[in-house]
């Protein structure tokens, strides 16, 4: 179908014009038809054709056109890789040669000889010491080093086997001192520590108290006799070394440390 208008018609009759013949049509296109011709009325309408079949029809494809371009211009939607996060790069750490900090090593940097001490010994006033046997439940006893420090008051007093431990009546800081555990104290033979290999046992063998170190690993090994008492006192007890056996006190470096040694020069079978 033909639409053809005068230049002087009104926006209002191109309107109705439009709307009588393109009733099939969708509201806003007749609007936009009779908003265009309203704004081109000079031009005669023989130039401008509308079917309102064929409008619609062009309408569709263009929509489609657009739509395809919509559908087009999107960018697939791809998973996005799972972020991994890089490994530390852990760096080999330098072990000395017997796995001890720098300041136990010897001055060349070689491993120490097998059976030799990280630790030196200093000799000690023997008088200044005394080796007892405390009593404990179950007629056992555990072995007690004493050490009188100073002058201003005495740490023990002795009566016959018997012992009195004096420090437990006064405030004995720096005055006495006392090692009761294997944290004060240890065995040495022949400059060779074996605190980790040997305990400390009393036992009682008739009248007298027996002390003997036992290897801790192995208790069908002989034990190590190291003293004995005469006789058993009442309470504290004390222990008299074997000639060959002695106490000294350890020292690093030169420096004397707070640990008691039960030591010997003797290079019997360990």
């Amino acid at each position: 179908m033909k639409l053809t208008t005068a230049t002087n018609n009104t926006f209002s009759s191109v309107v109705n014009s439009v709307k009588s013949i393109t009733t099939k049509l969708p509201l806003k296109v007749v609007i936009a038809s009779a908003l265009l011709l309203g704004v081109t009325g000079s031009m005669v309408m023989d130039s401008f054709v509308l079917t309102a079949p064929s409008y619609a029809k062009t309408v569709s494809k263009t929509k489609a056109r657009k739509a395809k371009k919509r559908v087009t211009a999107k960018k697939p939607v791809t998973a996005k890789k799972p972020v991994v996060a890089k490994k530390p790069t852990v760096k080999p750490i330098a072990v000395n040669p017997i796995n001890l900090p720098p300041t136990f090593q010897n001055s060349n940097d070689s491993p120490r000889p097998v059976g030799s001490s990280l630790f030196g010994q200093q000799e000690v006033t023997q008088n200044q010491f005394m080796v007892v046997a405390a009593p404990l439940s179950g007629n056992r006893y555990q072995l007690v080093i004493l050490q009188q420090l100073s002058n201003k008051r005495a740490c023990w007093a002795e009566n016959g086997s018997s012992v009195k431990p004096l420090l437990l009546d006064f405030d004995f800081t720096g005055i006495c001192g006392r090692f009761t555990d294997s944290n004060g104290y240890s065995m040495r033979q022949a400059g060779v520590d074996l605190g980790a290999q040997y305990n400390f046992d009393v036992v009682q063998r008739g009248n007298q108290l027996v002390l003997l170190g036992t290897k801790s690993r192995d208790f069908n090994a002989q034990p190590i006799e190291l003293g004995r008492s005469n006789g058993i006192g009442q309470g504290f007890t004390k222990i008299n070394l074997d000639s060959n056996w002695r106490l000294a006190k350890r020292t690093y470096n030169g420096k004397a440390l707070g640990h008691i040694y039960l030591t010997t020069d003797s290079v019997a079978s360990r």
